[in-house]
């Protein structure tokens, strides 16, 4: 549970921070139209992080990384929702 719950918040920050971030606007300001469509997508952005992620773990298995990104695809979505509701309702933003 604890993995989950760390591997949730870690993929949607790397996804906050890829996306939209005032702090990596450099970055994302130069994205290409369809690299741009495809960051902005938080499911689509949480496979491939969570791919990495899992990649990452060593010895990692061709299947552990694909749970991984399955995994990422679907909880960095519902994360990141939250996480838009609660600046959303807070002053983080304005």
């Amino acid at each position: 549970m604890t993995a989950l719950l760390r591997d949730a918040l870690l993929t949607t920050a790397i996804y906050f921070l890829l996306a939209r971030a005032e702090i990596t606007r450099f970055l994302w300001s130069r994205y290409p139209k369809s690299w741009d469509k495809l960051v902005l997508c938080p499911a689509c952005s949480g496979w491939w992080i969570g791919c990495v992620l899992a990649g990452m773990a060593a010895p990692a298995s061709l299947k552990e990384i694909l749970l991984g990104g399955m995994q990422a695809m679907v909880i960095t979505p519902i994360v990141f929702g939250a996480m838009r509701w609660g600046m959303s309702t807070s002053d983080a933003e304005s």
